[in-house]
């Protein structure tokens, strides 16, 4: 997949960049959209196999990724010649709209954090969006020991899992915070972390 290594001119006639297929390694300070059907192919592609089509949790990764550098995603569905949709197209929305009932507050409404990502965190992927009151951290990938660690500059406060509510461990390490994700989370599931100011009194 290509990415702009930096920053792309910015043509003097539009409200902002769509690129296809492909996206950013940094926060634009302009407002970005990127492009893509399911496949490799905006329309149906009767040779494209299973291999061809992004899964649900390829989609709920892309999207945290591009909305985390403040960017729209439009994704396109294929149809066939009769209308219908590829059942492992139809699969993918499902599984992307499931996510997004349970963790769309991290998505719908936010902005980038001070940073898009979380180098600290080891062998997890960290997603970040934010909105007045909450900072999200989106887990692409969990960590191996269920264990996330996020540096001192991630405010501590209320620390919960999204999709329920229920508060998480946290312990303090060399001021670091040690975040435990529950084990009924699946391994490969995408949780969403909120973490809000603390309750005031």
């Amino acid at each position: 997949m290509f990415k702009y290594k930096v920053k792309p001119p910015r043509p003097v006639h539009c409200d902002f960049i769509t690129p296809e297929y492909t996206f950013l390694d940094h926060i634009a300070e302009q407002k970005w959209e990127t492009c893509r059907g399911i496949g490799s192919s905006f329309g149906y592609n009767q040779f494209e196999g299973a291999d061809d089509y992004q899964r649900a949790d390829d989609l709920i990764r892309l999207l945290a990724d591009v909305v985390s550098k403040n960017g729209n995603l439009l994704l396109n569905v294929g149809p066939r010649a009769d209308g219908s949709i590829h059942p492992l197209q139809v699969a993918a929305l499902e599984g992307l709209g499931a996510w997004l009932q349970a963790n769309g507050e991290a998505i719908y409404g936010t902005r980038p954090w001070k940073r898009f990502n979380e180098p600290e965190a080891g062998e997890a992927v960290v997603r970040y969006t934010s909105k007045p009151g909450a900072i999200y951290a989106i887990l692409a990938k969990m960590p191996a020991n269920r264990i996330l660690n996020l540096p001192s500059n991630v405010p501590a406060g209320i620390i919960t899992l999204l999709e329920t509510g229920e508060n998480l461990r946290v312990n303090r390490l060399d001021q670091n915070l040690q975040i435990t994700i529950p084990q009924r989370v699946a391994e490969n599931t995408i949780p969403v972390i909120k973490i809000a100011p603390p309750a005031a009194g």
